[in-house]
């Protein structure tokens, strides 16, 4: 019993150092220039949902925050256009996991389905932490079945799945054979395109994604035997079509950009009509994670605090750091610190409500 809980202990740990890919110090604009602005709340006219414990909503820009659901769940999406967030709720005693929508005014919770399995590799069925739910149309992609691939970083682990598209409304599924890795899902508006990572030999990447960009994004990955490429899927015939090496895609509130990472955290913008990318930093915070794109240059991210950083005090991992959850304005040095410490394991998301 000693050494299973040692493994679990050292899996846990490797997870949550993946987690805080991001951002690295760097790419952040000068500290001494860098300023909170109130204006960049006005900008958003939504709700940010954060889990355990419990689930909760931040309506914003009136910073209200109000609990949604007794208990956290295992992955997180939305709100939709609706109102409605999409999660994955876990009961480990009876290995099973679920797939739940609620309203986040009225809280009225529907189950779309509960299956065997649960978040953990070794099971034969799971699920990973990429999942995203669209702004329209009530879908639901996630990772399926993945398992933990150790070859293909040098130094980590990734999860290698395949993608599962639920209609929540009609709760059908829509079947894909289509293998991804577990690093970052994302719709487009309207539900009708996804975008996914793909991880495949270097002669299948298309030649004129193969290059050096001058600020050295990919480099890494692409000495890698296998490249991670981001993939747009168009659901009308299911083609696809390879965009840009890196991972952690966010596709933009219009549609038109995408904000992809690469190993060491660097971003770069990528424009859909011309296939262009451009480098992109975000005003500050040693790490982060962008978990929402709104309008042409407004995030929000999670980051580690770059200075009086708070530490707590967990059972299992010792001293884990905090987020900080932010909304900035992209390549300018305005910020706006929405969460001062938010528990590194929290999940977070966002979307906007058609009133």
């Amino acid at each position: 019993m000693i050494n299973v809980n040692k493994k679990l202990i050292n899996i846990i740990i490797v997870f949550v150092g993946v987690l805080v890919i991001g951002c690295v110090s760097g790419l952040s604009s000068s500290s001494e220039n860098n300023q909170e602005s109130d204006d960049l709340l006005l900008q958003l006219k939504g709700y940010i949902i954060i889990d355990r414990p419990g689930t909760s909503a931040i309506e914003l820009p009136s910073n209200k925050q109000v609990v949604i659901r007794k208990y956290g769940v295992d992955a997180l999406g939305g709100p939709d256009s609706q109102g409605r967030i999409a999660f994955i709720d876990s009961d480990l005693g009876a290995k099973t996991y679920s797939l739940k929508v609620i309203d986040v005014v009225t809280k009225k919770e529907t189950e779309v389905f509960t299956r065997q399995g649960s978040y953990w590799p070794h099971e034969k069925e799971n699920y990973g932490k990429s999942f995203s739910f669209s702004q329209d149309g009530g879908l639901v992609a996630f990772v399926k079945n993945y398992k933990n691939d150790f070859s293909l970083m040098p130094d980590d682990y990734v999860g290698i799945g395949h993608l599962e598209i639920v209609n929540a409304e009609k709760r059908n599924t829509i079947k894909t054979d289509i293998q991804v890795l577990d690093k970052g899902l994302n719709w487009f508006p309207g539900g009708k395109k996804l975008v996914y990572v793909a991880v495949m030999p270097r002669d299948k990447v298309r030649h004129d994604l193969v290059e050096k960009f001058e600020d050295g994004f990919g480099s890494e990955m692409m000495t890698w035997h296998s490249t991670p490429v981001v993939v747009m899927l168009n659901l009308k015939d299911m083609s696809t079509k390879q965009l840009h090496i890196g991972w952690n895609p966010i596709v933009s509130k219009d549609g038109s950009s995408i904000l992809i990472q690469d190993y060491k955290g660097r971003i770069r913008m990528y424009k859909v009509s011309s296939g262009n990318s451009m480098p992109v930093n975000v005003p500050i915070g040693e790490q982060c994670h962008v978990f929402s794109f709104i309008g042409k240059d407004i995030i929000l991210y999670k980051t580690i605090p770059d200075t009086d950083r708070k530490y707590r005090l967990t059972s299992t991992l010792g001293t884990t750091p905090y987020w900080t959850l932010r909304v900035a304005q992209i390549n300018t040095s305005k910020y706006k610190t929405i969460v001062q410490h938010l528990d590194i394991h929290r999940r977070v998301s966002y979307g906007e409500v058609r009133k």
